[in-house]
């Protein structure tokens, strides 16, 4: 999945952007994003086709969550935008 996100994150500011914005960009928290996008797309072919199922699930909860992060923002519920960043937060009590 952090692949697909990465490719994803990459292929839409190629087509945002012109060129010599796309360096302004490239702080890094965009760099952290975007740099899985690197990896070779000749092995990562093989990946997802072999975890099709699995991914197209995965992307389809990730798709709806951006999508209630968007209507959120278009809302301007920043109280619940505030909460949905919050519960996104205990990942890392989980990880670490």
């Amino acid at each position: 999945m952090p692949h697909a996100v990465s490719y994803a994150i990459a292929n839409s500011v190629m087509k945002q952007e012109d060129s010599d914005n796309i360096i302004a960009l490239a702080g890094g928290g965009f760099r952290s994003m975007s740099r899985i996008a690197k990896s070779s797309p000749n092995m990562w072919e093989d990946i997802f086709r072999q975890n099709r199922e699995n991914l197209l699930e995965s992307i389809e909860a990730f798709s709806q969550e951006l999508e209630m992060c968007r209507q959120m923002i278009e809302d301007r519920d920043w109280k619940a935008l505030h909460q949905w960043m919050l519960e996104a937060n205990a990942l890392h009590d989980i990880l670490d």
